[in-house]
């Protein structure tokens, strides 16, 4: 359906260069301006972790990987200076995410 294909662009494409413009964008980039580096990291992954812990509330393995995952994209935006680098793995990560929960539906 059309309406299942947009959520699944949603997801894959425009949430994530949504979320590496802000969080990995803006609020690391000044962040780090005002405060350094590591300030700007833990801050960076905490709140990114929080606005995601909804999603995978209860569920601690998802919580772990959702957390890890802030790290491995706040790191990346760190060492590389560039948002570029993480949008790239976040948004193959989201594919792979939607991929294998489409796989799965289907069979069965």
């Amino acid at each position: 359906s059309h309406s299942g294909m947009l959520a699944v662009a949603a997801a894959v494409i425009i949430a994530p260069i949504a979320e590496e413009l802000f969080y990995r964008g803006f609020l690391f980039g000044a962040l780090s301006q005002r405060f350094g580096a590591l300030v700007a990291c833990i801050v960076t992954i905490v709140v990114f972790s929080l606005a995601h812990l909804w999603q995978t509330w209860g569920a601690w393995g998802a919580v772990t990987s959702l957390v890890l995952t802030a790290v491995v994209l706040t790191l990346l935006r760190w060492w590389t200076g560039s948002v570029t680098v993480p949008m790239l793995v976040h948004l193959v990560h989201n594919g792979i995410i939607v991929y294998f929960s489409l796989a799965s539906t289907e069979t069965g």
